[in-house]
Order: structure tokens, then sequence, then C-alpha cells
């Protein structure tokens, strides 16, 4: 997954330095609560939300939160570009490759993405032109 480190920097310090002990101590349950409750226009709480939910395997919120992180114009687009490969993780995982998640393999992507709607394509059965076969 891509850094988000470079897009937080105007965040308060002890917000990150939370977040970062969570995240090291793989305390998920303890980032999500943190996340809920931060206040104000975080809309990177969103992101930590669903990367607790990820970890916990709570892969439905999960992606209600990343799809909510990526409707937010003030997220800078790696941001988005990492809350979307956590998509096509779960697409993956859960043989659902929705529609939605099919633009996400649209333009330049990272390699990671790449490699997950590669992944998408072929357990939906087409993996060169992109089409699905029933």
């Amino acid at each position: 997954m891509q850094s988000i480190s470079n897009v937080v920097q105007n965040y308060p310090k002890r917000i990150l330095s939370k977040v970062q002990e969570f995240t090291r101590k793989q305390q998920w349950i303890l980032l999500e609560n943190y996340a809920c409750d931060l206040h104000g226009r975080y809309e990177l709480r969103y992101y930590w939300i669903a990367e607790a939910q990820f970890h916990k395997n709570n892969l439905e919120s999960a992606k209600l939160n990343y799809k909510r992180l990526i409707s937010f114009d003030a997220v800078p687009q790696n941001v988005k570009g990492s809350a979307k490969e956590r998509l096509l993780q779960i697409s993956y995982s859960k043989n659902n490759f929705s529609e939605d998640e099919r633009t996400f393999c649209n333009g330049d992507g990272s390699y990671i993405r790449n490699y997950l709607c590669g992944l998408n394509f072929l357990a939906s059965g087409d993996s060169i032109g992109g089409h699905t076969h029933w």
C-alpha cells in the first residue's frame, strides 16, 4: 500500500503519534475507536477507521469507510489510491468485482493497483479484454 505519511504533515502530532502507535502495535480496536472520536475536518479518519476494520476482517464496514474517504475532494490522490487498492483487495477476497471498482483500473496506477486489477479481472473471467464471461 502507498504511504500516506507525506499527506499528514498538517495533522497535529498528537493525533499522528497515537495512530502510529496503534498501527505499530496492531491495536486495531483502539485505532478504530480513536479515529471515530476525531472531530473536525479530519477526512483521513475514515482511512484509519477503514484500515482498522480491514485488519479486523470487518470487510463490509471497511469498504464503506474507504468509499467515504474517496468521496472527499480534499483527500490527496495518493491516499485515495491506497484506499482503492484496499477496495480491490477486498473485491478479490470476496470474488465480487463491482462496476464501481472496475473504474479504479482505468488510467495510470501503481504496480500494486495494476496487479490487483489483473487478479480481479482473472477471477471474473477475462485477463486480456477486461470483460466478464459468464
